[in-house]
């Protein structure tokens, strides 16, 4: 799956997520994407979740453009 990008209203955040069956490839993704934008690390806070019912990872990254 490819990875969702949301800015928000004010443009003062981006978040950056991916689902998917596998851990591994989720968390990839979204690194992936955050290494082509050149966003620091301190910028970023991440979230993981697990979705029982569809069997899914899904890794959010949200980052502060302030």
């Amino acid at each position: 799956m490819a990875v969702s990008e949301t800015v928000a209203t004010s443009g003062g955040y981006k978040v950056f997520s991916s689902e998917n069956a596998t851990l591994t490839r989720a968390i990839s993704e979204v690194i992936n994407e955050l290494e082509t934008h050149n966003i620091p690390t301190c910028q970023i806070q991440f979230i993981l979740t697990y979705d029982v019912g569809n069997s899914k990872y899904a890794f959010v990254a949200v980052c502060s453009l302030n």
